[in-house]
């Protein structure tokens, strides 16, 4: 599934995963300004024709913590 943001400032990134229930749950690993390896994940969930949820969160598995940067919902134009 790609996706691409226009004037992208960085390399275009990839994130691996598939279908998690009725979810499609995508993940990256990130190493950070302080060598710590944390992992973003994005959620796309609520899939109807419609529309959709998408959440993108950064979570840091080593300290327990997770940190939600992107709520969006998307809607089908009519």
């Amino acid at each position: 599934m790609p996706f691409f943001v226009p004037q992208l400032r960085t390399d275009p990134q990839i994130w691996n995963g598939g279908k998690e229930g009725e979810n499609i749950v995508l993940k990256k690993p990130i190493l950070t300004k302080s060598d710590d390896v944390v992992e973003s994940i994005l959620t796309f969930s609520n899939i109807t024709d419609g529309g959709f949820e998408w959440e993108g969160k950064i979570v840091n598995h080593s300290k327990n913590i997770s940190q939600v940067f992107w709520k969006i919902w998307c809607k089908k134009r009519e």
